[in-house]
C-alpha cells in the first residue's frame, strides 16, 4: 500500500470511519493483475466520451503489455489481452477495439466430456494404442501397405516388450501372437511370410558411400595408431631422462 493511500485510510479512521480492507473491496476478476490495474479498468467505464474511453483503453493495453513480458507481438497473444480488458469490465466496455469482446455464452460453457476407452487393457506393456493401431492396419485393404504397417506395430511392440521385461527378448514369434491376440482372431499373419521379408527387424545402414562399419573400423585403427604412437613417444622420453640422470659427465648442481 502507498502512503498517500494509508494517510487516506488513517484520515477517514481518525474521522470516524472504518478501514478498508481487501475482504471488503470488490472480488479481483483477475488476480494476476493487482488491484490498481481492476481499478484502472473500473475507471475506464466511468469516461463518457467514447473516443477518450479507446484511448484510455489502449494505453491500458499498452501497460498489460508491461505486465507481461512473456507475452510476445502475435495476434493470438494481443487478443488474449484485450480479452482480460473486456472480463476485467465485466463485458460493459463499450470502445473501437482490434478485436470484438468474448461472448458470454462462450466464457460460461462447461467443456466437453472427455471420452475414455472403455474395456478391459490385456497387454498393458503394450498400451492401448498398438490395439488401435493394429484395428487401423486390418482395415488397410491393400496387403503389401498392411503388411508394411504391422512390420512398423511389431518394431513398436518389440521395443516395448523390451523396455517391460529387460532380462528376455521378444521373438518374432510372441510378437504374432500378441498381435493375433490383440485383433481376436481377425489377423493373418504367419512367421514365414515376416522372416522373409524381415518385417519387425531394423533396417541397418549399409550405403556404398556412408558405410558405418567401415568408418567405425578407420576410426579404430586410426585411434589405435595415436595411441601407440603416443606411448612411443612417452617411452623414449621417460628413457631419455633417466640416462641424463644417470650421465657421469653431467656436473651436479650444489
Amino acid at each position: 500500500m502507498k502512503d498517500s493511500d494509508l494517510d487516506n485510510e488513517l484520515q477517514a479512521f481518525a474521522r470516524g470511519g472504518a478501514l478498508e480492507y481487501n475482504t471488503q473491496r470488490p472480488a479481483l476478476i483477475l488476480s494476476e493483475y493487482g488491484r490498481n490495474v481492476q481499478k484502472l479498468t473500473r475507471y475506464l467505464l466511468k469516461i463518457e466520451d467514447r473516443e477518450a474511453r479507446t484511448r484510455a483503453a489502449h494505453t491500458l493495453i499498452s501497460l498489460l503489455k508491461q505486465l507481461n513480458p512473456a507475452v510476445r507481438e502475435s495476434s493470438d497473444n494481443i487478443q488474449r489481452i484485450w480479452d482480460h480488458l473486456y472480463l476485467m469490465t465485466d463485458l460493459k466496455l463499450d470502445i473501437d477495439g482490434p478485436y470484438p469482446p468474448p461472448e458470454a455464452d462462450v466464457l460460461n460453457k462447461k467443456p466437453l466430456p472427455v471420452g475414455y476407452a472403455d474395456g478391459p487393457l490385456r497387454f498393458r506393456h503394450y498400451g492401448r494404442n498398438i490395439e488401435i493401431l493394429i484395428n487401423h492396419a486390418l482395415r488397410i485393404e491393400d496387403r503389401e501397405e498392411q503388411l508394411g504397417a504391422l512390420g512398423y506395430i511389431g518394431k513398436l511392440m518389440k521395443g516395448f516388450y523390451s523396455t517391460w521385461n529387460r532380462e528376455n527378448g521378444a521373438t518374432d514369434d510372441m510378437i504374432i501372437n500378441d498381435m493375433k491376440a490383440m485383433a481376436k482372431g481377425r489377423l493373418v499373419l504367419d512367421i514365414e511370410t515376416v522372416q522373409a521379408l524381415k518385417l519387425f527387424e531394423t533396417a541397418e545402414y549399409n550405403d556404398d558411400t556412408h558405410d558405418y562399419s567401415n568408418f567405425n573400423h578407420n576410426n579404430t585403427s586410426g585411434n589405435n595408431h595415436s595411441n601407440s604412437n603416443r606411448r612411443t613417444s612417452t617411452t623414449a622420453s621417460t628413457s631419455k631422462k633417466r640416462r641424463k640422470r644417470k650421465d657421469p659427465k653431467r656436473p651436479s648442481r650444489r
